[in-house]
């Protein structure tokens, strides 16, 4: 699936109505960016590469309950041309030790945010 796309659903899936209402919740987070940018993602004209900016993108979507499963997580990040979920990651997002095997079928909401 194309990044605007997962974009889009997971960023409506979080209820954020607006793109500003999503700047705001990054903006908390310490990434301020122009809601013109936001836009661009959505179209498709621009993709973010900044790997630590759609890391805090899926811990946002991930407590607002859009992002459920680790495997749309890894999605998102491919689809921005970002590879997968470290172990890392997955235990920073996560925030406790995950056994590798079979993490990605699992349930975020089955585990500790």
């Amino acid at each position: 699936m194309k990044f605007q796309t997962l974009f889009r659903k997971y960023r409506l899936r979080a209820e954020f109505a607006t793109l500003s209402d999503l700047g705001n919740a990054l903006a908390e987070k310490g990434f301020i960016y122009e809601d013109s940018i936001f836009s661009h993602w959505q179209k498709g004209t621009r993709i973010p590469r900044n790997r630590g900016l759609l890391i805090v993108m899926v811990k946002i979507f991930m407590k607002r309950g859009s992002v459920v499963m680790l495997k749309e997580a890894d999605r998102f990040l491919e689809s921005a041309g970002q590879g997968y979920l470290t172990d890392t990651e997955t235990k920073m997002l996560l925030n406790k030790s995950v056994s590798p095997a079979g993490s990605r079928r699992q349930s975020i909401s089955q585990l500790s945010i």
